[in-house]
């Protein structure tokens, strides 16, 4: 048998040759294998974007039925789906979707693949996982929506997808922020006033009363206003 550290390394190298060259009863044997995060085999090929291997693990040995566990979660409850979410490796989402991953499980902080995908700036996957019904204002242990993690790193075109399928734009996490107050607080002014733009409320206060105007610098704070201004007059 093949030592568990050499399967575990050919999957996160991508070294397709390896798996390959496996006996049909050493295949299956990996299926139950764990390494010390608690991650299988397949998650791991999965986190590295490796599709020839994540085909070659997640079927049977005619290439038919599907015998992975793609919802395998490690030890801090991430799934195949969470991990290549983050990572951006679409073509691995849209194989785990096709075959049984949950688009809406939550790892241990609550967190679905779309959150990944949203604070990444993961577009593609971002609309390929609402597409397969991803909730999209789904809250993570910190009440925080994909959109909150969007607008906290800046990803104007994610948020822009986000709004598109049905965010909510004045989401409030547990602390009463909004996307805006992170987006302002952070000074991503493209994101700041594109959720303006629809409809976000530069006059929301959080738990500790701040806005999106205290939370924004001097020439963040003007441009907000003349792009509210500019919403109430259109």
């Amino acid at each position: 048998m093949v030592k568990a550290e050499e399967i575990f390394e050919a999957a996160e190298s991508g070294d397709l040759n390896f798996f390959s060259g496996l006996s049909i009863p050493d295949l299956r044997k990996t299926r139950d294998l764990r390494n010390d995060d608690g991650r299988t085999v397949f998650h791991v090929a999965a986190s590295a974007g490796s599709i020839p291997i994540v085909r070659l693990l997640g079927h049977d040995e005619d290439g038919g039925e599907v015998v992975a566990d793609v919802n395998a979660s490690d030890d801090e409850g991430w799934a195949p789906l969470h991990s290549a979410s983050s990572s951006g490796h679409v073509e691995v989402v849209c194989f785990l979707l096709d075959n049984g991953a949950k688009v809406n499980q939550q790892n241990s902080g609550g967190r679905t693949a779309l959150h990944y995908a949203a604070s990444k700036g993961r577009a593609v996957i971002a609309r390929r996982l609402l597409q397969a019904g991803a909730r999209v204002d789904r809250k993570d242990s910190v009440g925080a929506t994909a959109l909150h993690r969007a607008a906290s790193t800046g990803h104007e075109e994610v948020v822009e997808v986000l709004l598109e399928m049905g965010a909510t734009v004045d989401a409030t996490d547990m602390s009463g922020q909004t996307p805006l107050m992170v987006a302002a607080s952070c000074s991503h002014e493209q994101v700041a006033l594109l959720l303006v733009r629809h409809g976000a409320d530069i006059h929301a206060k959080d738990k500790e009363e701040n806005t999106p105007l205290s939370l924004s610098s001097k020439e963040l704070r003007a441009a907000l206003l003349s792009a509210s201004d500019a919403m109430q007059e259109g």
